[in-house]
Formats: C-alpha cells, structure tokens, sequence
C-alpha cells in the first residue's frame, strides 16, 4: 500500500486509520468497516468520493440489522473525522474521500 498521508494534520494514511480503529472506542465503527467497506490505496491520487450521507446510511442500516447501538449522523461524522477520513465539500453535500461501500446490502 502507498504511504500517501490523507490528514497532514494526524499524518495517518487510510490503512493507519483503519488499523487505530481496532484500538480505539469506536471498535463498532472498525466492524462495520469490515463488512461494507473499502478502501483506496492512493485515495487523494484517485479522487474517488462517497456522499457522506450514504455512508452514515449504511452503518445506521448495519446497527439496526444486527441490533447493535448506534452513533447519530452528527457523532459518526465526528468520529470519521477524529480518525482522519477527508471530507470533501460541495454544491452538491459532502463526501468522504478514499473510502468505498462495497456491500450494499446495508
């Protein structure tokens, strides 16, 4: 995997992220990661975006499936961004950056 930082300000790469989320409180957030999603190797060469709506959708849907508590939108977000996951704003909302669904199912 690339060592490209995608927060200059944590200095942590996706997979970096990835992995502090197994050591951090947010352990249902790595579980859901597990099943639903993906991650680009070189997320800010790729420009590949998510609606961060969509996102929150799928771990909301994901919880409920499996009876599990869950965050609301507003301390998910906040969560993604504490572990260092780029936003990207535009006219048409916000949208995460170097991070995929792949099951979607939820």
């Amino acid at each position: 995997m690339s060592n490209i930082t995608i927060n200059e300000s944590l200095g942590l790469t996706n997979k970096e992220i990835y992995e502090y989320l197994d050591h951090s409180s947010t352990y249902r957030m790595k579980l859901w990661m597990d099943d639903c999603c993906g991650f680009l190797e070189e997320p800010m060469l790729n420009h590949d975006t998510i609606e961060a709506r969509e996102l929150y959708e799928s771990y909301l849907n994901w919880t409920l499936a499996g009876n599990e508590e869950f965050m609301n939108e507003r301390m998910f977000h906040k969560q993604m961004a504490k572990h260092g996951y780029v936003t990207k704003f535009t006219d048409h909302g916000v949208f995460y950056i170097g991070i995929e669904l792949i099951n979607s199912i939820y």
